[in-house]
């Protein structure tokens, strides 16, 4: 319904254009104003680009990113409706899911993007980025080596993948002195987390992500 809608507007926006060109023009007075037929043009030039974005990107608007996102907004729902107002969640490292704050009214303790990527480029604020790299400690990685081993633009969002690639191979046991160390009291896993051992307990589900509470079995692991 979307893509139609953009190919209609599109349409709209160049049928005048094209009934001027063959002398079609209901209005000759209008089409006579030279602003006009380039306003007209400018506007059929944005709706082309970004409904070529759309079409492009169907997961964007609906599909499988659209079921993720809703999928996500259950577990903010619940977080608000049946955890404590001052409990702190460990999201899934991934670039996915800004936005829990607003909807859960729930505390996180960050994406690696806010304590990584854009306090680095953007609040150079030395306690933020000593936190940042304490973080990335966590999961192996030395940001200052990292950063020197990946000079080129853009890398933020390998490194990014790259932690939440570490955090998958942790043990159970890891994963808890982590969520720990961060002040976390619950964990958001994606459905690819497959965790068995007594370490968590799920508290909620849906197709793409599950809530666990830790265990104290698993705090005796470590």
């Amino acid at each position: 319904a979307v893509r139609w809608g953009l190919v209609f507007a599109a349409t709209l926006a160049i049928a005048p254009l094209l009934l001027a060109r063959f002398g079609w023009s209901w209005s000759p007075r209008a089409f006579g104003s030279s602003w006009v037929p380039g306003a007209l043009a400018v506007g059929f030039g944005v709706t082309v680009v970004l409904g070529s974005t759309v079409w492009a990107n169907p997961a964007e608007i609906d599909g499988a990113a659209g079921q993720v996102r809703d999928d996500l907004l259950e577990v903010e729902r619940w977080a608000r409706s049946e955890t404590a107002a001052d409990a702190n969640f460990l999201l899934p490292l991934d670039s996915f899911g800004f936005g829990w704050r607003v909807f859960s009214e729930r505390a996180s303790v960050g994406k690696p993007r806010e304590w990584l990527h854009y306090g680095f480029l953007y609040s150079r604020d030395q306690s933020v980025l000593e936190e940042g790299t304490r973080r990335a400690n966590m999961f192996g990685i030395d940001v200052d080596a990292w950063l020197t081993e990946h000079p080129e633009l853009r890398s933020g969002p390998r490194l990014v993948r790259e932690l939440d690639d570490r955090f998958g191979a942790m043990t159970d046991a890891e994963v808890v002195a982590v969520a720990e160390e961060l002040g976390a009291d619950y964990i958001v896993f994606d459905d690819t987390a497959r965790r068995g051992s007594p370490c968590f307990d799920v508290l909620f589900s849906t197709a793409n992500f599950w809530v666990a509470g830790m265990q104290d079995e698993c705090r005796s692991l470590r």
